[in-house]
């Protein structure tokens, strides 16, 4: 940390633009994996106000998000991760900030929501792990939310498209 903060000290010095753009998301990066998310939501949202054009933006959205829910911020996360999802279509983060999203709502127990977002996963995002998880996991909205009938033919779509699958057997019970 007192390394990269000497970094970003002598980068704001530098004439090249990069420098100091790498510097600030990096220092993101390096309170983010000391666990200080508070912290590091600081530096990406610093990053994203500067440099909101920037190629690394989506990025800077993404691990705000991720940061934000690990401080419990569930509704701001989504909020960050949306964003992704509506200006950054194209990015390679957008199924994972999608997935990101059907999860934080399965785990507040918003079950429409959830299942709402898986299904755009499987249908944005076909053939990826992320698919074949938001398929499965669409059930469980369905289950959870209590409406067996739906949660059956859910898991029997699963079940149909990837019969080998190793989730088969705890799916079929």
């Amino acid at each position: 940390i007192e390394m990269q903060a000497r970094a970003r000290e002598l980068s704001q010095g530098a004439d090249d633009p990069e420098v100091k753009k790498t510097a600030l998301l990096d220092s993101g990066d390096v309170y983010f994996n000391k666990r200080e998310y508070e912290r590091a939501v600081g530096f990406y949202e610093d990053f994203i106000n500067k440099y909101p054009d920037d190629p690394r933006a989506d990025r800077a959205h993404y691990q705000a998000g991720l940061a934000l829910y690990r401080q419990e911020f569930f509704t701001e996360a989504i909020k960050k991760w949306s964003v992704i999802l509506a200006r950054y279509r194209n990015s390679s983060l957008a199924p994972e900030a999608n997935f990101q999203v059907a999860r934080t709502y399965f785990g507040l127990g918003q079950y429409q929501q959830a299942y709402g977002s898986f299904r755009r996963v499987t249908e944005m995002y076909a053939g990826t792990p992320l698919a074949k998880e938001s398929l499965l996991m669409m059930g469980q909205c369905h289950y959870n939310a209590g409406d067996i009938p739906r949660a059956i033919d859910q898991y029997k779509a699963f079940m149909e498209k990837y019969p080998d699958d190793e989730k088969t057997g705890e799916v079929q019970e």
